[in-house]
């Protein structure tokens, strides 16, 4: 059994070390774990699990297995950097500074080891509020890895801190070239259009980005949001109404679903000039919320104008105008 979990703890090591897959790494370090017999043998598999689970962002996985890790005296560079992991999530920067120290001259990191101490460094100087040096050790991750995801993120992170809008949108821009899910695209695109509408006040760009934000993710809400406020001050009014559509499809209070509803109503009826439409939305905010903020007489006048009189006529009985 312990040849069976050595094995697969250096199939472990190959895959999260040379192939770049974390969770598979983790997942041939569970088999291993489960195969050893020897509690100080499963103690370091263990460590070296929690390093590896740090990489995904697994923290109450890497608080398990470093509780057995330290309690049988562990102290391998992995457990050394699991444990900065942990300091930089509980902002103890200087205990993450002196763990990684020990870890990065130990000579026996891999190189992907050594970027996630890099990484994590830097994490630690921004907690510390140590902006020069957080910004140098970003700087080498991306010098060893171009693409690196996380490094650059840490970059906007330093650049907003420094409050350098033009190096933000500038690291935001090359994140958003690497791979990303639509969510986690939309996400970054979002920020980088506020931090040209809010800090940088340049509306086209702005507009570039949160638009690109709501194509790759319609759910966004703050982004759709954003955006039709641009869309308003522009007069693109199809837009808008389709941004109103998607906010009330996210929306979960019923008060809220009909005040969106009585928006898209006006921008129908005073913009688009779709009587019908207005209608339909009036009507749908209605049976939603009665009393909700459906103005007095509303559909009646609309009904009129479609002459639909009868419909007018108990529209008005029932909405009468409030006494002057």
């Amino acid at each position: 059994w312990a040849e069976q979990a050595a094995l697969l703890a250096q199939a472990a090591r190959v895959v999260a070390d040379f192939m770049d897959d974390a969770a598979g790494g983790v997942e041939r370090l569970t088999l291993a774990i489960a195969k050893a017999t020897d509690e100080l043998l499963r103690a370091r598999l263990l460590g070296e699990r929690a390093e590896m689970a740090l990489r995904l962002g697994h923290t109450e996985r890497v608080r398990e297995d470093l509780a057995v890790a330290i309690v049988h005296d562990v102290s391998t560079p992995a457990v050394s950097l699991a444990r900065a992991y942990l300091a930089v999530v509980d902002r103890d920067a200087k205990a993450a500074l002196e763990l990684l120290s020990f870890a990065q001259g130990s000579g026996k990191l891999s190189q992907v080891q050594s970027v996630w101490a890099l990484l994590l460094t830097g994490d630690a100087h921004v907690a510390a509020g140590e902006l020069g040096s957080a910004l140098a050790a970003y700087q080498r991750v991306t010098r060893l890895d171009v693409n690196n995801s996380r490094a650059l993120e840490g970059l906007v992170r330093v650049a907003e801190l420094d409050q350098d809008w033009e190096a933000c949108v500038e690291y935001l821009g090359r994140r958003l070239r690497l791979p990303a899910s639509p969510r986690e695209y939309a996400r970054l695109s979002y920020w980088r259009g506020r931090l040209y509408r809010d800090m940088l006040r340049r509306e086209p760009e702005a507009y570039r980005c949160l638009k690109d934000a709501f194509d790759h993710d319609p759910g966004l809400v703050d982004a759709a949001q954003a955006l039709r406020a641009i869309a308003m001050a522009r007069g693109e009014w199809s837009l808008c109404a389709e941004l109103l559509q998607r906010e009330r499809a996210s929306a979960t209070e019923v008060i809220e679903q009909a005040g969106l509803l009585v928006e898209l109503a006006l921008v129908h009826e005073e913009r688009l000039l779709d009587i019908e439409a207005a209608i339909g939305n009036y009507e749908e905010a209605l049976a939603l919320d009665p009393e909700g903020p459906v103005p007095p007489r509303a559909l009646a006048r609309l009904y009129a104008l479609t002459q639909r009189y009868e419909q007018a006529r108990e529209d008005e009985s029932l909405n009468p105008l409030p006494a002057p």
